[in-house]
């Protein structure tokens, strides 16, 4: 996907991207997986740290507008234990963070 907005809402589940760029995403899941995606926002909830693999130039907001609590009660997330800023790159074993992504408020 190239150039697109994703309004996803709530997902019970995990969530698996690949093959973006240019993309902006607003979601809430409980774990959200990213592969080869490039210059790329995420605006999002999530019950487990966002993990990315063969990425750069992502940045990750806290999703705070666009979801209900009755949405975010059905699928069984817990906006208290939102990790959406403990970002984890599988490709990046450093102990200096990852150049790959950042963190934006």
């Amino acid at each position: 996907m190239k150039d697109c907005v994703f309004k996803l809402g709530c997902i019970s589940g995990g969530s698996h991207l690949t093959s973006c760029v240019n993309c902006s995403f607003f979601l809430a899941t409980h774990q959200l997986r990213i592969h080869k995606t490039y210059d790329t926002t995420f605006c999002i909830i999530s019950a487990s740290s966002p993990i990315i693999e063969d990425c750069s130039g992502l940045k990750f907001k806290q999703l705070e507008d666009g979801v209900s609590d009755d949405n975010l009660i059905a699928a069984k997330i817990d906006k208290t234990k939102n990790k959406w800023n403990t970002v984890l790159d599988f490709k990046w074993h450093k102990k200096e963070k990852s150049p790959n992504f950042e963190i934006i408020s």
